[in-house]
């Protein structure tokens, strides 16, 4: 998180017009702090970075409920997802979308989740939600959004497969940040049918998760979208240096 914080500074030093964004899975983890904490270490790094958005994942559901819920509550960011609904209410359990003002332009950014994680994960306590099928959900929201904005972004924890099934068969997304990656492509795919933009940052693994960050720039014009664009996978390694604000959080929790 410290090179991260310093390469998100460094980005933002840079261009009035930056978005960090996550697809998911990063308040339950593989690491000591992670886990000691609960995931609260995690949100209070995220915080300081300053993160737009992140989808809700299914892995997070691994926490518990109700640690799940003060983790989410204690995010100065939204965390979503259109597909997660309380099953007693039938109101979402997170926010599903939010729209930014970004020099004039709105971008609208929703989350999707995997849907099977959370069944496998919660077992019989999955009932307490209404799971609805992530594409069904983005195709209603992104119809629902199209007017509103003028860059549409997923946030998507459903895997590459999926994502480039949603980026065919949904229209009106611009950009899809894929998490869940099984196999990673390293380049962009775009979707023939709808040129929908899919980047994915890594292929997490045990103890290695974070230490890519993938950075794509955008260039949008009125009535035309995306009119081009470029995209770095960044590898996280010393020469970035570590935050000075972001060592003494970490270091503050070691202490603890």
């Amino acid at each position: 998180m410290a090179r991260r914080a310093t390469r998100v500074k460094t980005e933002r030093a840079a261009s009035p017009n930056v978005l960090v964004l996550d697809a998911g899975n990063s308040i339950y983890g593989d690491e000591y702090l992670t886990n000691h904490t609960q995931g609260q270490v995690v949100i209070e790094a995220m915080n300081l970075i300053g993160y737009d958005a992140m989808a809700l994942g299914a892995g997070d559901f691994r926490l518990g409920l109700e640690v799940l819920q003060k983790r989410i509550a204690e995010a100065q960011f939204p965390i979503l997802s259109a597909n997660v609904l309380q099953a007693n209410t039938g109101q979402p359990f997170v926010t599903p979308y939010v729209i930014k003002n970004m020099s004039g332009y709105r971008v609208a950014i929703l989350g999707l989740t995997d849907v099977e994680g959370i069944n496998t994960i919660l077992g019989k306590d999955a009932h307490a939600f209404k799971l609805l099928d992530p594409l069904e959900a983005a195709r209603h929201t992104v119809a629902e959004l199209r007017p509103q904005a003028d860059l549409v972004i997923v946030l998507s924890h459903l895997g590459t497969q999926l994502n480039r099934q949603l980026a065919d068969t949904v229209p009106g997304i611009d950009v899809i940040v894929g998490g869940q990656v099984a196999e990673w492509t390293y380049e962009p795919w775009r979707s023939q049918v709808n040129g929908t933009l899919l980047v994915e940052a890594e292929v997490p693994s045990p103890g290695h998760a974070g230490r890519q960050i993938g950075v794509l720039r955008l260039r949008v014009e009125d009535g035309r979208g995306i009119t081009d664009y470029t995209w770095e996978n960044v590898t996280l390694t010393q020469d970035y240096g570590d935050d000075p604000d972001m060592s003494a959080l970490l270091e503050r929790y070691q202490n603890q």
